[in-house]
């Protein structure tokens, strides 16, 4: 039924990229190694100065995704649909333990990472520019609809050379359970043969509503990494 799909697509979009050419068919795997961090969203109920202190303690933290991808790939123009597992969210910075933490006089510092884990559905357009017989740049535009299933957050706490994570649940009602995503990227693609094709694509995403459904403070996810893509293509004429 997929494949109907993409032909469809393909054969929509052979009315504006000439006459016929070669064409392609794939499916492969996507890996997104990436740093997330996140934009504030404040109302006026909160205050300046307690702006101020969470952007300053809040940074951006290693985070990934990874799953399937299908598409199409014509001379100019290609189509591509993906199901990933994502891992995003933030981080603040190393500080002083405060007087009442459990483990306050045990260690000296803590860390605390923000974690939300999604299923993640993205569409993306992409357009074409021939380099070589075997390589092409492109550029990609799309969005992604990510569905969250579970939340939590990790106290890693430091004491000389040691550390130790203390990993909490948080009940997930509070969250929105989908959100979307705008993506932009741009990178090189290389047939490595006439049945695998090798992609590399620095890439942008920004989630488009804040991770919780109503609060006076919420935030906006955002990402940027490197997408290295490992497709099996089938070529074929129309």
């Amino acid at each position: 039924m997929l494949y109907r799909l993409l032909f469809g697509f393909a054969l929509f979009c052979s009315a504006f990229v000439g006459s016929a050419q070669q064409h392609s068919f794939y499916v492969g795997l996507n890996l997104y190694p990436n740093y997330t961090h996140r934009r504030l969203i404040a109302f006026s109920t909160i205050s300046e100065q307690a702006i101020r202190d969470i952007e300053k303690r809040e940074t951006s933290r290693p985070s990934w995704s990874a799953g399937l991808a299908m598409g199409w790939k014509g001379p100019k123009l290609g189509f591509q649909l993906g199901l990933d597992y994502m891992d995003a969210g933030f981080q603040t910075i190393k500080e002083d333990l405060p007087a009442d933490d459990p483990f306050f006089g045990i260690a000296g510092q803590r860390r605390v990472i923000s974690q939300g884990q999604y299923i993640s559905a993205p569409i993306e357009v992409h357009f074409y520019q021939q380099l070589s017989e075997r390589s092409d740049f492109f550029f990609m535009l799309g969005t992604a609809f990510n569905y969250n299933f579970a939340n939590s957050t990790s106290t890693r706490y430091y004491a000389g050379e040691n550390d130790n994570t203390v990993r909490t649940p948080i009940n997930s009602d509070d969250y929105r359970a989908l959100n979307y995503a705008f993506q932009t990227g741009m990178g090189w693609a290389y047939d490595l043969s006439d049945q695998l094709r090798l992609s590399i694509e620095p890439t942008f995403m920004f989630w488009m509503r804040g991770v919780l459904k109503e609060n006076d403070l919420n935030r906006n996810l955002y990402s940027m990494g490197l997408r290295i893509g490992l497709m099996f293509q089938k070529s074929t004429d129309y």
